[in-house]
């Protein structure tokens, strides 16, 4: 399975990465970090329609077979990463880059 990069670890290796570095780059590493999104930005869009996709196809499960705790579980435990992803798309929205 390929690793998944979300935009929070991105912008937090920004921020780390950033707090060694010299103050007077902060424009370099924002621009780094946005380029960084941008570069994902395809693979999260594409994750996102897998994800509707399977969450649509998940509705027409019935709900007393034995598994569906286990994928109720799965499925909360992607919710933050979908408040990330709206707080990455509100960002972008918000400025112009």
């Amino acid at each position: 399975m390929k690793p998944v990069v979300t935009i929070s670890a991105v912008l937090m290796a920004s921020l780390v990465l950033g707090a060694c570095e010299k103050s007077d780059n902060v424009t370099q590493l924002h621009a780094e970090a946005v380029a960084t999104a941008k570069y994902y930005a395809p693979r999260v869009d594409e994750l996102a329609k897998r994800r509707d996709s399977i969450f649509q196809r998940g509705r027409a499960v019935p709900g007393n077979l034995p598994d569906v705790p286990e994928i109720v579980r799965v499925g909360d435990a992607i919710v933050p990463r979908l408040a990330d992803r709206a707080i990455y798309d509100g960002h972008l929205a918000g400025r112009a880059i």
